[in-house]
């Protein structure tokens, strides 16, 4: 659009805006920032800015806005201008007090941001507003601590829709709650006593149709404890304009405990006077000739002289004639025809004009004149301004929506009007540049199609329209913009568009960061629970429509938890996210990686040719997790575990295909880790019967269900009975018998072996107590524990107590520990030994010979007693047998530890460890396991006949 033509136009869009901006009534302030937005000057100030701040056009211009205002008040719109300026989003500051040298009253402020760091600031006088709203809360509250305060109960009956209103001490003279009783006629109705019920109707009735004075009447109502209340209900008329008398509001007294009726009516005249003493409205009584004989009021500035020299004074002489007429007319309206009359004025009060509108009726006794008179200034003000705006309103309209960033006016042919400095320069040209020109040249054809055309059609037809729509700028990115368009009309119609756009931007960037924390992996950065979902529902439904098919596989970081123990949480937080760039590295662009735990992650794998070669997938992602970690000068080498299931073959829903994928990577660790599964029915079927296993574990837990056997240990070279230990069994009612290392492992598995190991071993401590007693224990008993107790912090503690419980000794109990447990975590292992050996108890390495222990770690973990591995009895009936198992018990013995041979199951095994000194021997041959209740006899005289059968066999 370089080099466009000029226009001709008679008025130029410099002279519209500086048009707009004389006639609007609310003030325009343009700052400028300086001392790098420290303060700010004044640039502009518009005719009623002038007229509000008190000071004449030009005079404030180029002054610092910090001489000018003072206080906090002036650092309070430095720092708003500031954060307007520096962000470029509007503000509106709540509306408040100003004293200074440009202001004195209550002002609302509006902060837009223009370019270059100006901000243009509307503001208006609130003034009136503020004070009318602070006085009507000043009378709620009073009306509230009136209300509140009052003994007798208020009521308020609207003739018209039969409403009655009763105040919460009304309610409460019968027992009740506010909330325990309804605000309806009805309801009063409902608590009539039945021989009162139809002389109040009647009376009610007649007095509505022939109201005269007040309405009065005594009678019984309903406690709620069933009693009578005696009450005295007394009201006053209040009529609408055309005489007719619209609601009833009164008092009833509560004339229980001897209270007479005179009293109560007493009582009822100082709380009429208190009443009308805290309203605001003014309330005159005067004799029938017009003296006043009392005046009472809630705001003294509207009587015409204080209340003390009012009293007394005849009305005429107090009011201006033109008042006076009226006043007087109305007054001898109301005694001659015992009709309320109603009449407004206006005086000169205080410098200041105030309407008042009276409504003057002749007391019930016939002797008096009651005048209310209710100050109308804010509705009669609010009048006289209405005319004066109406011609302005719609001007002031189309401003008020015009403030946003960018404004520009088009006309019904599309060309434009006017445009700011912020509109043009976003498309690199001056606003002159654009008057008269067409929107069209400004934007595609696609953005013109898709929005702008129908938008300003719609805008012209006389709709108000917005949308949000990404602009392209002359320089830099693509912007986000709200949009706005509306009608700019005269008396025939819409003659243009008012186009406002206020950018967000930065508002989009951040609901779509927002967008990604909800769907994200914040570690990791990649797709969470929720968005896997979102993937696989997605997937799951391609393939349905196009008959392929989909891979999950599981995977797991085997023995990860070893990194967050030994290097801490931020290597492992390292490893994590290396391990997510190796394992999406190992995919294809296609796939999708997600973490759902700590260690776990599940890949998708869409659009599946052959199921064989997943396998190649799982061997890529094993080996790239395999490489070792590095983590700032150290190194962690992992290895994972895979699961993989298959749509649809394996399952028909997102949910069962990760359930079944998790299985199989859980059969993969079971066999050992750092391998893939793929998912089968039976693992389903082995998944619920571990499950029916362990819930019967628990039960069997729960309910003592589990019993103990106890196996001999033998001294083969005296024949008696050293040691014996404690064995688990279980028999379950419906799996019968079930072997020690699968219900041990399901123990494990499930977090249970705790409890079974600490409650076999309370019930084994509790048979030795009892056999010591009777003098026929051996020296000590044995205990097997799994690991996971071993290992566990309170295991010292726990065992201690248990001793202690049954009377035992801590040398008397052996623990027994099998070779391959030693091994999982030989550092834990060692520090929980230590404290077990600490404290005497007898520590036994089972299976000694079965793996690959150390001796020098065997030799710092204050073992006891080795128990050899039984096939190292295999073969003794041969020499290299026999040289194999004598090079097992020397290897003990040089140790300095005792020596047991397991699994002696003949006599010739039995006849060769006799003739091994110091040797002790376990085995089937020897005794079998025994049951509880048979041990004491067997203890008493018959453990030695097999070792002496075989000593002589």
């Amino acid at each position: 659009m370089t080099g466009l033509p000029e226009q001709t136009d008679s008025l130029t869009a410099p002279e519209i805006a500086v048009g707009l901006l004389a006639v609007v009534d609310f003030g325009i302030a343009i700052y400028r920032p300086i001392s790098g937005g420290q303060d700010f000057e004044f640039v502009y100030l518009n005719p009623s800015a002038c007229r509000i701040a008190e000071v004449a056009p030009g005079a404030a211009l180029g002054q610092r806005l910090s001489q000018v205002m003072r206080g906090a008040a002036a650092m309070g719109l430095v720092d708003a201008l500031r954060r307007v300026s520096q962000s470029g989003i509007p503000e509106s500051l709540p509306s408040r007090y100003y004293e200074d040298d440009l202001r004195t009253g209550w002002y609302s402020n509006d902060l837009y941001a223009l370019p270059g760091g100006y901000v243009a600031a509307l503001y208006s006088n609130v003034t009136e507003q503020a004070e009318l709203r602070g006085e009507v809360e000043a009378e709620r509250t009073r009306y509230r601590l009136l209300s509140s305060a009052l003994v007798e109960g208020i009521w308020d009956y609207n003739l018209i829709d039969d409403n009655l209103y009763l105040s919460p001490s009304y309610k409460a003279q019968l027992g009740y709650r506010d909330d325990e009783l309804d605000n309806s006629f009805e309801s009063f109705k409902g608590l009539l006593a039945e021989e009162d019920r139809a002389a109040v109707l009647e009376h009610l009735a007649r007095f509505r149709q022939a109201p005269k004075g007040h309405w009065e009447h005594a009678f019984h109502l309903r406690h709620k404890d069933g009693h009578y209340v005696p009450i005295l209900a007394r009201a006053a008329p209040v009529h609408a304009a055309d005489g007719t008398v619209q609601r009833l509001l009164g008092v009833h007294v509560d004339l229980t405990e001897t209270r007479a009726v005179e009293d109560a009516r007493a009582r009822q005249s100082d709380l009429m006077a208190s009443l009308f003493d805290v309203l605001p409205d003014l309330f005159i009584v005067l004799d029938r000739a017009g003296v006043i004989e009392s005046v009472h009021t809630g705001c003294p500035d509207d009587l015409i002289a204080p209340p003390d020299r009012v009293v007394g004074q005849s009305i005429k002489a107090l009011l201006p004639a033109d008042v006076r007429d009226g006043f007087c007319a109305a007054l001898e309206r109301a005694v001659d025809s015992n009709e309320p009359t109603e009449f407004s004025y206006a005086l000169e009060l205080l410098g200041e004009k105030r309407w008042f509108e009276a409504r003057v009726a002749q007391t019930g006794d016939g002797q008096r004149v009651a005048c209310i008179v209710r100050n109308i200034s804010e509705r009669m003000r609010a009048r006289e301004e209405l005319g004066t705006r109406l011609k302005e309103l719609e001007l002031y309209a189309q401003a008020v929506a015009s403030t946003e960033d960018q404004l520009a006016a088009i006309d019904r042919d599309n060309r434009y009007l006017m445009a700011n400095e912020a509109y043009a320069s976003f498309f690199g040209y001056q606003p002159e540049e654009l008057i008269g020109h067409r929107v069209e040249e400004l934007f595609s054809e696609e953005a013109l199609n898709n929005k702008i055309a129908p938008a300003l059609a719609r805008c012209l037809a006389g709709e108000t329209v917005s949308f949000e729509e990404w602009r392209q700028p002359a320089v830099g990115d693509q912007r986000c913009f709200n949009v706005v368009y509306t009608p700019l009309y005269n008396g025939e119609g819409a003659l243009g568009v008012l186009v406002s756009a206020h950018d967000i931007t930065a508002l989009q960037s951040a609901q779509a960061q927002l967008e990604r924390i909800a769907h994200h992996d914040p570690l990791t950065g990649l797709p969470n629970r929720i968005l896997l979902d979102i993937i696989l529902q997605r997937s799951l439904k391609q393939a349905n429509r196009d008959g392929g098919q989909v891979a999950v596989m599981f995977i797991d970081l085997d023995r990860f938890k070893t990194i967050n123990d030994s290097l801490g949480h931020a290597a492992g937080d390292e490893v994590l996210r290396q391990a997510s760039r190796r394992l999406l590295g190992a995919l294809r662009e296609s796939d999708s990686l997600a973490r759902v735990g700590g260690d776990e992650f599940v890949a998708v794998l869409a659009g599946v040719q052959d199921p064989a070669n997943l396998s190649r997938v799982a061997s890529k992602l094993m080996d790239a997790v395999s490489r070792p970690f590095e983590l700032g000068g150290e190194q962690a080498q992992l290895s994972c575990s895979i699961g993989i299931s298959l749509f649809p073959a394996d399952a028909r829903s997102a949910d069962e295909l990760l359930t079944n994928a998790d299985t199989a990577m859980y059969e993969a660790k079971e066999q050992g880790r750092n391998d893939w599964r793929f998912y089968t029915a039976a693992m389903t079927a082995e998944a619920a019967e571990y499950l029916t296993l362990v819930e019967n574990l628990r039960a069997a837990l729960d309910g003592k269900g589990l019993d103990l056997v106890f196996h001999p240990e033998f001294d083969l070279t005296s024949g008696s009975v050293i040691a014996i230990e404690a064995l688990t069994r279980w028999q379950d009612p419906v799996l019968g018998a079930v072997s020690p290392e699968r219900f041990i492992h399901a123990a494990e598995k499930a977090g249970i072996v705790r409890q079974l190991d600490f409650q076999s071993l309370d019930a084994a401590c509790a048979h030795f107590a009892s056999w010591q007693a009777q003098d026929i224990a051996p020296l000590r008993l044995g205990m097997n524990v799994s690991p996971k107790t071993l290992n566990h912090v309170d295991t010292p503690a726990r065992i201690e107590a248990t001793l202690l419980l049954h009377g035992l000794a801590p040398d008397q109990l052996e623990l027994e520990i099998h070779e391959r447990a030693l091994l999982e975590d030989p550092e834990r292992t060692r520090s929980s030994l230590e404290a077990l050996a600490a404290l005497g108890i007898g520590l036994v390495v089972d299976g000694f010979g079965s793996s690959t222990l150390g001796l020098r770690y065997l030799q710092d973990l204050h073992v006891r007693t080795l128990k050899v591995d039984g096939s190292y009895l295999k073969d003794v009936s041969g020499a290299d047998g026999q040289r194999m198992a004598r090079a097992m018990i020397a290897v003990s013995q040089a140790l300095g530890l005792d020596v047991v041979l397991a699994g002696v199951e003949n006599i010739e095994q039995a006849t060769f460890l006799k003739g091994e000194p110091g040797v002790h021997a376990q085995g089937y041959y020897l005794a079998r396991p025994l049951p509880a209740e048979e041990v004491a006899d067997f203890l008493r005289g018959n453990r030695g006949q097999g070792v002496t059968g075989t000593a002589t066999g």
